[in-house]
């Protein structure tokens, strides 16, 4: 009863109808590794009640262009003990992890720096900065069903990673890696503008989709005056 009660209570915070609605919100924020939560209704083809859908994709990201480690169905008791944690398991949900299918996104982009940053040391930096920044959105930003827009990640790299987090670790890095232990040494570089990018089109994506950019994407720095 006290669980339920804190269910509740803690539904009608997130100004979603229904207690699936309200479920399904919370399911998406018990893990960095569920991308999307999805209550099953009568409606739904192969309904059987109770059932809940978690779409899980790929996750840190390094600079080795690779995954660590995947999200498999083995994995279910862990994210089931997270949201049992979090009283959310009150009206008997049977929880099936699923792993999101990926659209790869290839792109080359061209940024114009200042001509002081010329230099072998600043450009391994530069290079670390764009593969954080493909490593956050691949981790954090591109969720599952949401169309991509190349303009995310021109708006992080011309912006100071800081603005959008000071943990390497939400970029993707390990405590081994190269570009955890520069962090503090690119985190806060400056680029000029775009100079060119080879499409400016969005990848849209399906109701279980999640785009990747892929470590085949290129970046390369036109220095100015």
């Amino acid at each position: 009863d006290e669980a339920f009660r804190e269910y509740i209570k803690r539904s009608k915070q997130l100004y979603i109808p229904g207690i699936a609605g309200s479920f399904e919100a919370l399911a998406k924020n018990c893990s960095d590794n569920v991308m999307d939560a999805r209550c099953r209704v009568q409606t739904d083809k192969g309904f059987i009640k109770g059932n809940v859908d978690l779409y899980c994709k790929f996750y840190n990201y390094n600079e080795y262009d690779t995954y660590h480690q995947i999200i498999p169905p083995m994995e279910l008791p862990y994210i089931e003990q997270v949201i049992k944690e979090k009283n959310l398991l009150v009206i008997g949900q049977n929880l099936n992890v699923k792993r999101a299918d990926r659209l790869y996104d290839t792109r080359s982009y061209a940024f114009f720096i200042n001509k002081v940053y010329n230099t072998s040391v600043y450009q391994e930096l530069y290079n670390l900065k764009f593969k954080a920044v493909r490593g956050y959105l691949n981790n954090k930003g591109l969720k599952i069903g949401e169309d991509y827009y190349p303009t995310r990640l021109i708006v992080m790299m011309t912006q100071p990673l800081t603005q959008f987090s000071s943990d390497p670790h939400d970029f993707g890095w390990n405590l081994s890696d190269i570009g955890y232990k520069k962090f503090d040494e690119y985190k806060d570089l400056p680029v000029i503008g775009l100079s060119a990018i080879s499409s400016m089109d969005k990848r849209t994506c399906g109701p279980t989709e999640n785009v990747y950019i892929s470590r085949s994407s290129q970046v390369k720095f036109v220095f100015t005056e």
